[in-house]
C-alpha cells in the first residue's frame, strides 16, 4: 500500500525508473533458469552462458528475497538484480540516443523483422528483399537516432531497436546470427559454430550517447525545463562545470542532444548542425 510520486514536471525530476522489458545482455556470469518467478520453483531450462543475449518479456520484484527477477521469452526465469548489493547479473540494451556507425548507414525497416534474405538486416535498398519488412529509410554515418524499445531476436540473432518516430533498425548483430548466415565451415567455427574456438565478440552497429557525469564547455550552458529548446529557461550552468546527466534524448525538430540532469532541467550535449559539444563526458 502507499503512494509515491514518480515524476515532478515542475522542476524536471522523475523518482523512479522503471526495470523494463526488452533486451538484456548477461554479466559476466552462468545464470541458471527457474521454472517460476521464486528462486526456490525448480530448475527450468538451459543455463545462460555469460555475455548471452536474451529477450525479457515481464519483471517482478519479490520482496522475500530482496531480488528483481525476469520472465525470459525463451523459458524460465532468471534474477536481473541482487537489490541488496545493487548487482545486475544482466544488463538491458540501452535505449536512447544512439549515434550511427556504419559507413553505408542505417536502413530502417518498417517492422521489427528485417527483410528476408537481408543480411544482419543491415542492406541498404528498396523494395523488401524479397518478403518481409520494408526499407522505409536510411539514417546516415554519424546521424543521431533515438531508440525507444529494443529487442532481441533470436530466430536471427539481431538485437533491433525501435526508434521514436516510427521503424526499426538492427543495433548489434550477434555471433550466432553471423555463424547462421555464413556458408563458410571455417567461417563458422570462427565464429563459435563448432571446433572450440572462442566466438568473435557480437558486432555493434551503433554507439549510445551514455548518461553520467559531463562537464560542461559552453559559458553559460542554458538549463530549460523541458527537452526542447523551446521550453521555460530555469537557470544556467558556467563552462568547467560537473553535473550528472540521468536521461539523454534527441530532440530532432531542435537538431540537439539534450540531457536530463540530476537536479532538474535540461542542457544540450552536442549541437546536431555542427557537432559541436556543449557538454563532455568527463573522464573520456
Amino acid at each position: 500500500g502507499g503512494w509515491v510520486t514518480l515524476i515532478e514536471r515542475a522542476r524536471g525530476r522523475v523518482g523512479a525508473f522503471p526495470v523494463r522489458c526488452g533486451a538484456y545482455r548477461t554479466h559476466p556470469h552462468m545464470l541458471v533458469r527457474h521454472k517460476g518467478p521464486g528462486m526456490d520453483s525448480g530448475v527450468g531450462g538451459e543455463t545462460l552462458k555469460e555475455g548471452s543475449f536474451i529477450e525479457i518479456v515481464e519483471t517482478r520484484y519479490l520482496s522475500s528475497q530482496n531480488v528483481v527477477r525476469g520472465k525470459v521469452a525463451s523459458g524460465g526465469w532468471i534474477t536481473l538484480i541482487d537489490c541488496t548489493s545493487d548487482y545486475r547479473f544482466a544488463i538491458p540494451v540501452d535505449v536512447g540516443v544512439y549515434v550511427c556507425a556504419r559507413k553505408e548507414g542505417h536502413p530502417v525497416h518498417g517492422s521489427i523483422a528485417p527483410p528476408s534474405g537481408s543480411h544482419e538486416g543491415l542492406d541498404v535498398g528498396s523494395g523488401n528483399g524479397g518478403g518481409g519488412s520494408s526499407v522505409t529509410g536510411l539514417i546516415k554515418r554519424y546521424a543521431f537516432m533515438e531508440v525507444v524499445e529494443t529487442k532481441y531476436l533470436p530466430s536471427s540473432g539481431l538485437v533491433r531497436a525501435r526508434l521514436v518516430h516510427g521503424g526499426w533498425v538492427t543495433l548489434v548483430v550477434t555471433y550466432q546470427a553471423a555463424a547462421a548466415g555464413s556458408t563458410s565451415t571455417r567461417r563458422r567455427r570462427s565464429l563459435g559454430g563448432s571446433g572450440g574456438v572462442k566466438p568473435l565478440p557480437p558486432k555493434e552497429t551503433a554507439k549510445p550517447i551514455k548518461t553520467g557525469t559531463y562537464l560542461t564547455v559552453v559559458d553559460p550552458l542554458v538549463v530549460t525545463v523541458g527537452a526542447g529548446l523551446e521550453t521555460k529557461k530555469m537557470g544556467d550552468v558556467k563552462a568547467g562545470r560537473l553535473v550528472e546527466v540521468v536521461e539523454i534524448r534527441y530532440i530532432w525538430g531542435d537538431d540537439r542532444v539534450r540531457g536530463r540532469v540530476s537536479g532538474g532541467g535540461w542542457i544540450t550535449l552536442v549541437n546536431g548542425e555542427d557537432r559541436k559539444n556543449y557538454a563532455k563526458m568527463f573522464g573520456k
